[in-house]
């Protein structure tokens, strides 16, 4: 009989450490081939790139082939300080800390994989996911065998969201989730609601983009992204299963864990928690790759992170628990705002072309509170909170079709007078990081399903990487095109903030437009400015909410107030004045 080749072993033990049945010899074999064979490196790449198990681990692929992929792997490079999909980095981002919770959330917001790794570590990545399959089963040997199997696990959507493939929750419905199959949520904050036989409930939240699942036992499983769990006393979700090890809790608890390529967080909001991991294990793939204590401990109120670069060792980092890491532990009425009689001055006195303040909604009708011209009207279903005096536009408040394709539009041109100055400003208050149209002044037919031709655009990019905004993710974006007609064709007609947007924060956008550049300011501070020459195309009209007047598509979902439009270029004065208004002191951007 022919011995089998080094590719029939190889392909043999990645097989096994797929399906979790590595034997520890096997394991060790495994980690040796990769660690000093550059073709059985390439192997494993080729192999694993087939199955989720890499994808999964590392986010998964979807643009990327496997020779443009082994092309990027054979080139060693540094770690980037910002997102690895960005193909330009802001030059304040490459001064920034290691441990910056700024950059920390710009990889967070990447759908793309971490590609910019030597092959070295990449071995050794591989390696650990294979391993911990093996490590957890060793670690917790029969214990899911004593755990209880869930009753029901429910899928509902706390906001909208978007999905890879098709997922069997109706929006606003809770239906029952088919557990061990793995899902991949590209945006928003889904909900799982957790019951089990003679014993208590537990929620878990995940916020896009992550790839998780739900085992039969009950106990969530997270492949990357971020997931909260909240768990009763007498709850049987007993722990959260990561590439880097499991994350083990008992009791009540609150939880927060995000891992993100080579980079763990793990944040006990209430309760304690334990990390078991491969990366405890004194030097199982290098003389570098170990930590001295085999098991972690958070305490409750606690944060620890651990951060894999290249060939160094894992590197610990502890904190405070920080709940603003997470969305679904912030609540969209945490962040309150007023605007008063002397905002209202300050605008008035500064004479916009339409003022729309959203206090007075009649029939759908939102008038223009400085004339009669630009009345603006809702369609679909917009809800309004806040009190007689100052009133504010929720958009997305239920999953219904009518609240989640709503949009407010003006059926008046502004003919030609924005065509060499426009200032755009209004206050928003983002739900979830998503790729969502804030504002556009448009062309084309008021009430034609066909896609709007865009001159000017204010609105968020989200965590996925699409065609024009793949290097800019959870940024505020600025557009001017003409003509509106003109289809996409670079980035020097958009601009965008330097700093990651907040959430579920006020926050004041101004994007203004004159003869020689375009110039975005948030929260009183420039953050963008741009040589453009380019005048703004003629008789646009406005949406808010949506991309297109008639099709639903980028969809924002928040809150959002005092809407503006100058046919001049505010100055920074006048934009600090007004947000000093408001915020006395200016708002610091913070990651999540």
């Amino acid at each position: 009989m022919a011995r089998p080749s080094k590719t029939d072993e190889l392909q043999r033990l990645l097989a096994l450490g797929v399906e979790g049945d590595l034997q520890p010899a096997e394991r060790d074999r495994l980690a040796a081939m990769l660690a000093t064979d550059d073709e059985a490196q390439e192997a494993a790449i080729a192999y694993l790139l087939n199955d989720s198990l890499l994808s999964s681990s590392l986010s998964h692929v979807d643009a990327l082939d496997r020779q443009s992929i082994l092309a990027q792997f054979s080139q060693s490079v540094p770690e980037p300080a910002v997102s690895p999909s960005a193909d330009a980095a802001a030059p304040h981002d490459q001064h920034r800390s290691a441990i910056s919770s700024q950059s920390i959330l710009e990889r967070s917001l990447v759908w793309r994989p971490r590609m910019l790794w030597p092959i070295a570590t990449l071995a050794a990545v591989i390696a650990l996911v294979v391993s911990n399959v093996f490590l957890l089963r060793e670690l917790h040997k029969g214990e899911e065998e004593s755990l209880p199997v869930t009753s029901i696990a429910r899928l509902s959507e706390s906001t909208q969201c978007l999905w890879d493939g098709d997922i069997p929750a109706v929006p606003g419905n809770r239906q029952e989730l088919k557990l061990n199959r793995s899902l991949r949520l590209l945006e928003g904050i889904a909900e799982v609601e957790l019951s089990y036989v003679q014993a208590g409930d537990a929620s878990v939240h995940v916020e896009g983009p992550a790839g998780w699942l739900i085992t039969d036992t009950g106990q969530p499983c997270l492949s990357y992204g971020k997931m909260t769990v909240n768990s009763s006393s007498g709850s049987h979700i007993r722990s959260i299963d990561t590439p880097m090890g499991r994350v083990s809790f008992e009791g009540y608890t609150s939880l927060g864990v995000m891992y993100f390529g080579s980079e763990l967080e793990i944040h006990a909001f209430s309760g304690a928690a334990t990390l078991d991991s491969l990366w405890f294990e004194k030097n199982p793939f290098g003389p570098n790759c170990y930590i001295e204590s085999p098991t972690q401990t958070i305490d409750s109120g606690q944060m620890m992170r651990i951060s894999i670069r290249d060939n160094a060792p894992a590197k610990v980092t502890r904190g405070l628990a920080d709940p603003s890491r997470f969305a679904s532990m912030l609540s969209m009425a945490a962040d309150s705002i007023h605007f008063d009689a002397k905002y209202e001055r300050a605008v008035r006195r500064d004479n916009p072309l339409a003022y729309w303040r959203f206090d007075h909604i009649d029939d759908k009708t939102i008038p223009n509170e400085m004339g009669d011209e630009f009345d603006a009207r809702i369609v679909g279903e917009v809800e309004t909170q806040g009190d007689r005096h100052n009133r504010y536009l929720v958009f997305g408040e239920s999953l219904d079709p009518a609240h989640v394709d709503a949009a407010i539009v003006t059926d008046t041109s502004f003919g030609q007078r924005l065509s060499r100055n426009c200032t755009v400003e209004v206050w928003v208050k983002p739900s979830h990081y998503q790729q969502a149209s804030i504002i556009g002044l448009v062309k084309g037919p008021n009430d034609d399903d066909m896609r709007a031709r865009h001159g000017l655009l204010l609105e968020l990019t989200g965590p996925r990487a699409v065609a024009v905004t793949a290097a800019y993710p959870g940024r505020v974006r600025f557009l001017n095109r003409f003509p509106a007609d003109l289809s996409p064709k670079s980035l020097d007609e958009s601009s965008f903030s330097s700093e990651v947007y907040m959430l579920r924060r006020w926050q004041h956008l101004v994007a203004v437009k004159d003869e020689d550049e375009r110039r975005l300011y948030i929260n009183g501070q420039l953050e963008s400015r741009e040589h453009d020459t380019r005048p703004i195309d003629d008789d646009l009209t406005l949406i808010l909410g949506r991309l297109h007047r008639d099709r639903p598509e980028r969809s924002f979902v928040g809150q959002l107030d005092e809407l503006a439009v100058y046919d001049y270029p505010l100055s920074e004065q006048q934009i600090r004045r007004h947000h000093e208004l408001v915020r006395s002191v200016p708002s610091v951007q913070k990651g999540i």
